[in-house]
């Protein structure tokens, strides 16, 4: 099992180790959207080639694929031709682009089996805000999600709280995704546990 940076993930499915990594064709926001749909905070968006995006009023723009490619965020339509000037390296790559939606907080769960087994919130009211118990409201939500439809056997799910109520902000390979405040313990024990 590898933990770190994407490239991690292809050494571990070169070499044959089991489980190696979880990233698989299941951590892109189309195949989230067509599981999913209204469940997740970005459904009004759309996928495009990033070269092909302008913007006509302040999005939020992301890479489609979990890929780090880029952090997505909120950009000024105003900032954004500039931005894209300055990354040409990015142009090719599909993106979501979606209307600014307000958040109130934000929660990394780290699921095995369906299951959370632990996290963290990393957001609240849009500034950095580190606490390692996350909701029971956003877990009971994000093991919900998790019975519906899942990307792999072990992921880590972001959520978000808005005035709708809870809602994915997006599906991360788990092999890759920062701890923030969670239970790295846990996290290393519950994998030994379901996979070692």
């Amino acid at each position: 099992m590898v933990c770190g940076a994407l490239k991690m993930a292809e050494i571990a499915r070169e070499r044959g180790w089991s489980p190696g990594s979880f990233l698989n064709e299941n951590f892109e926001h189309s195949v989230w959207a067509e599981a999913l749909a209204s469940e997740l905070l970005n459904v009004a968006g759309r996928v495009a080639r990033l070269g092909d995006v302008s913007l006509e009023r302040d999005s939020f723009v992301r890479p489609a694929a979990d890929n780090k490619a880029f952090d997505g965020r909120v950009f000024r339509s105003s900032e954004f031709e500039a931005w894209k000037v300055d990354n040409p390296s990015l142009l090719k790559l599909p993106a979501l682009v979606a209307p600014p939606i307000t958040i109130y907080s934000e929660f990394r769960l780290f699921m095995i089996g369906g299951k959370v087994v632990t996290g963290s919130q990393y957001m609240r009211g849009g500034s950095p805000h580190l606490s390692d118990s996350p909701d029971p409201e956003v877990v009971e939500y994000a093991e919900a999600v998790s019975s519906r439809w899942r990307p792999a056997d072990a992921f880590v799910v972001d959520v978000a709280r808005t005035v709708d109520g809870c809602k994915v902000i997006e599906f991360n390979n788990i092999n890759s995704s920062g701890f923030y405040a969670s239970d790295v313990g846990r996290y290393v024990q519950a994998m030994e546990d379901a996979f070692g």
